[in-house]
């Protein structure tokens, strides 16, 4: 606003300033015109034809102008009305009736603005030719001046103390409207950082800080959510580490209870490896989940090492470690994989461990005599692996949940296949850094689908956009 003030008094002070050069200019040539009208000569000698009265008008004293005359041929002066002598102009007009106006210093040193006009003047009786004169009128500038510093002082003036007032009046506007903040600041430092249903809220706040309250309060309920998903996964990491500890531990003292034969020591032993050897994929499954919580999307060239590889090779060998389990609970497979799918570059660890995941809880879940179906193609750029298997009674409401850490259609069974519920988030978390996505679905024949979908580099197969042939095998092998 002082910017603009400043700006406004600056054109007004222009404009003030032309306006009474203008008004002084348009006096001078009205002065001139009338000396014109009024002047001729007589036997070659100028003179005006002027009452008494007219020459008190033109010889005023208040703001006296200054009148010269001179012969356009000679340049000699012809007649001084004012007794004093004026600077020549610069510039002469080239018509007759032209005004030229300039900028002077009068004899008495003050500014002054002068006015040149070409003009004839005609002979009274009619004898002789016209005698081409050049009037000069001159006039002060010092009431100009006087009237533009008087105008500069008052929009200075004006200026300084319409700029206090707003300074004052902006300040007590910002301090009011701030008001809120300060209580808001102060809500933000009573409510607790958990655990709490309050809220922020403002009354009589203006409109501009809905916005901020409301991301406020979304922030906090989002905050609870991290809160509550972190103490969740904490009591919950804790219940399935001890789990297996303590079947560890009674599987140890039963065994240490008396004197066992060999035979008893290895079985006990076995057991005691197998509930270790899941106890230590559960704390590597927590920290690479851990360590993924941090990575970005597309980052897995940065945080994990790159090979070139066959996905047909990691499916078999990924297959191997489930074979038996899946032919004691005697599961019907069938295999729907493409032969023609490129060798990708991408994390092979990342990929295997999703494909041993999905593999693992499709077995661990389909009830005996079920039907796995696994299915890998090339589609649209993509490569595309599913597993399917029977619905071990999910709905799809269980659908939205089963990619979260921890979860389970049935808290009951917490300790049935010593799974600790990670690995499908885990699997999701990957999918996210490679730059795919794991989708969860239930097909019209009652399957459990589990597709992963990512894009690899990689450099696709010739008949890559046409339809390509499946393999199908039947049975467990």
């Amino acid at each position: 606003m002082s910017v603009i003030m400043a700006g406004s008094g600056g054109i007004t002070y222009a404009l003030f300033m032309n306006h009474l050069s203008k008004q002084q200019d348009d006096v001078l040539e009205s002065k001139s015109r009338f000396v014109r009208a009024a002047c001729v000569q007589v036997d070659r000698v100028i003179g005006f034809k002027l009452k008494e009265e007219e020459w008190k008008k033109v010889l005023r004293t208040d703001n006296p102008e200054l009148w010269l005359l001179r012969f356009a041929d000679t340049g000699k002066q012809a007649v001084n009305l004012s007794k004093t002598s004026l600077p020549k102009p610069r510039n002469l007009p080239d018509k007759i009736g032209e005004p030229v106006f300039e900028m002077i210093r009068l004899p008495d040193g003050q500014p002054g603005r002068m006015v040149t006009v070409s003009f004839q003047a005609p002979d009274e009786n009619g004898k002789d030719p016209p005698v081409d004169l050049h009037l000069s009128v001159a006039i002060s500038r010092q009431p100009v001046i006087a009237a533009l510093a008087s105008l500069r002082d008052f929009l200075i003036r004006a200026g300084i103390v319409s700029t206090g007032l707003l300074l004052i009046i902006s300040y007590l506007i910002v301090r009011r409207n701030l008001r809120p903040l300060d209580e808001l600041a102060e809500q933000i430092g009573k409510i607790p950082v958990a655990d709490s249903p309050e809220r922020f809220q403002l009354e009589n706040a203006p409109e501009e800080l809905d916005p901020v309250i409301d991301r406020l309060n979304d922030l906090m309920f989002r905050f609870d959510k991290v809160v509550e998903n972190e103490r969740a996964f904490t009591t919950n990491a804790a219940h399935e580490l001890r789990n297996p500890l303590a079947g560890m531990r009674s599987q140890l003292e039963v065994a240490l209870s008396r004197d066992r034969s060999p035979e008893e020591y290895e079985s006990v032993l076995v057991k005691v490896l197998e509930i270790e050897t899941r106890l230590q994929s559960s704390v590597e499954n927590l920290l690479l989940l851990s360590r993924l919580q941090s990575t970005e999307p597309g980052a897995a060239a940065r945080e994990f090492q790159l090979a070139d590889f066959d996905f047909g090779p990691l499916l078999r060998r990924s297959w191997k470690p489930h074979f038996d389990r899946a032919e004691e609970k005697e599961l019907k497979l069938k295999w729907q994989v493409a032969p023609d799918i490129p060798s990708v570059r991408t994390s092979e660890r990342l990929v295997e461990l999703v494909v041993r995941n999905l593999f693992d809880n499709a077995v661990s879940y389909t009830t005996e005599g079920g039907t796995l179906r696994i299915e890998a193609k090339w589609k649209n750029g993509q490569l595309v692996f599913a597993v399917e298997n029977t619905n071990p009674g999910l709905t799809r409401a269980d659908l939205d949940q089963m990619l979260n850490r921890f979860w389970r259609a049935d808290p009951a069974r917490h300790g049935e296949h010593l799974h600790a519920g990670i690995g499908l988030g885990l699997c999701s978390r990957i999918a996210e850094v490679l730059e795919g996505s794991i989708t969860p679905s239930l097909t019209e024949d009652g399957f459990l689908r589990m597709e992963f979908t990512f894009s690899p580099d990689c450099t696709p197969p010739p008949d890559a956009g046409h339809p390509t042939t499946r393999l199908y095998l039947e049975g467990t092998d």
